[in-house]
């Protein structure tokens, strides 16, 4: 049976900025250890499996405990996974879809045009309570505060000529040198181009800092694919993702 560890000294990656986070402690979540298996889970329910021997019975005792959420995701699940929920739909439902990794790996910077109408600003101290009007949850979905978001999360925001938040761009999380961007533009500004705009600052802003911006998205995802490939992000790997829901038992 998987049991949560405190405390361990191995060189682990997940391969994903989220839940290599919780590895390296910058970010909050649990790691279960079954001999040389391991099950990350970050507290925002998105987790990954390292596993070096067959595993599966005893994962699926740990999915089963109180110690997973009933509601999560799984990066890059293995096909035996899959094969093994579909015998159990009584315990789970499950959705399986392809999602699609691009990467800025270039060390030039990108040309940032500005948009009439909006102003583009970092996110700091001074002005972070007014940029949570947009419902994000910003210093607790993934960060674990205030504080840690600013330093940590590199936001951006574009506001219209009102002074209200429309668009931002920020890493939800940092790990290993890599960004993981969450970009979300208010429904009536899609289509201006302010996710190009302020992806734009926050690669430039990494690029700085040697930092990867990396950008996950599903693969039917087309206007967030070809936001990508425009700002010259590329293709590096396809993964499943398994979204798992249990039916708990009372």
């Amino acid at each position: 049976m998987f049991k949560r560890i405190e405390n361990h000294s191995y060189n682990l990656n997940t391969g994903f900025p989220i839940t290599q986070s919780v590895i390296s402690g910058s970010q909050n979540g649990s790691i279960f250890q079954f001999g040389q298996n391991y099950f990350i889970l970050h507290k925002a329910g998105f987790s990954s499996l390292i596993h070096s021997t067959n595993c599966f019975e005893e994962l699926l005792e740990l999915f089963r405990s109180e110690c997973i959420p009933e509601y999560f995701h799984l990066y890059n699940s293995p096909e035996v996974l899959i094969d093994k929920l579909k015998e159990l739909s009584s315990e789970f439902s499950f959705k399986i879809r392809t999602r699609i990794r691009l990467e800025y790996i270039s060390k030039d910077l990108l040309n940032v045009n500005k948009i009439d109408g909006f102003i583009v600003e970092k996110v700091s101290s001074s002005n972070f309570d007014h940029f949570q009007e947009l419902g994000l949850m910003l210093d607790s979905k993934f960060w674990n505060s205030k504080d840690d978001f600013i330093s940590g999360a590199r936001g951006v925001v574009a506001t219209d000529n009102k002074g209200n938040p429309v668009s931002i761009c920020y890493a939800a999380s940092l790990s290993n040198q890599k960004a993981e961007i969450d970009v979300l533009t208010v429904d009536k500004f899609r289509g201006m181009g302010l996710a190009k705009l302020l992806v734009s600052n926050f690669v430039n802003n990494c690029v700085s800092d040697k930092i990867i911006a990396s950008w996950d998205c599903f693969e039917d995802n087309f206007g967030s694919i070809n936001t990508a490939l425009s700002l010259k992000f590329l293709e590096c790997k396809k993964y499943n993702f398994l979204s798992l829901f249990k039916h708990l038992k009372y």
